[in-house]
């Protein structure tokens, strides 16, 4: 679903003239936070219809909306996200005014997401002394050579299947960049918690040196 959210706000923002995908693009956009709610898993070899639209701008935040259903307009998954618009030279945000109208705006949220900070692990560097390390591929990364956010959704499903499922509603949000060469783990307190978090590394540095790339948090 990840990948597939990707792709549609890929496509709208270039039909809307903002996909910033131009090699001279003064600007990019990024995922900062992305919260999905299942009704249901798509079956295998099912055709679905994903409609989206951007719906509200507060500060820096720009947000756009998701709604997954089959052809038959049985509703499968609701989604949010919320996005920065970043100087490709500096890579500090910009006002999203200064690209996007608001026009554009439908201002129906299915799935109302949290704007500010997230509950953290607590005292993460204990767990990520007995952590699994492995290390980030070139197949990890997209166009701007930092690991995709769908990368980040396998990852945790992958590794903390019982923190991160489609079975409960869920918070993605992307704090750090990472790319090819370096190591991740990712670490939760236990197999009933809400949160799990993927932390990055060089190779050579140690542990406490680690940052937190992304965090999952069960949403109500």
């Amino acid at each position: 679903m990840a990948s597939i959210f990707q792709e549609a706000a890929w496509q709208h923002a270039q039909k809307l003239g903002v996909d910033f995908t131009d090699n001279d693009t003064p600007v990019y956009w990024v995922l900062h936070r992305l919260g999905m709610r299942f009704v249901r898993r798509p079956h295998w070899g099912e055709d679905i219809r994903i409609t989206t639209w951007p719906s509200r701008m507060i500060r820096l935040y720009t947000m756009r909306e998701f709604v997954v259903e089959t052809g038959d307009g049985e509703l499968l998954v609701e989604a949010s996200s919320t996005w920065l618009v970043l100087n490709g030279t500096t890579g500090r945000p910009v006002r999203p005014e200064q690209h996007l109208s608001r026009e554009w705006a439908v201002e129906e949220v299915p799935l109302d997401l949290p704007i500010g900070k997230t509950a953290t692990i607590p005292e993460p560097q204990n767990l990520l002394q007995h952590a699994a390390w492995d290390r980030v591929r070139l197949s990890d990364t997209d166009r701007n050579a930092h690991v995709n956010n769908a990368r980040y959704a396998q990852w945790l499903s992958d590794w903390a299947p019982g923190v991160v499922s489609p079975d409960r509603p869920g918070m993605f949000t992307f704090t750090s960049e990472t790319r090819e060469g370096q190591e991740f783990a990712v670490i939760t307190p236990n197999s009933a918690a809400d949160i799990a978090e993927v932390w990055v590394r060089n190779p050579d540095d140690p542990i406490a040196d680690a940052v937190c790339a992304c965090r999952f948090t069960g949403l109500v």
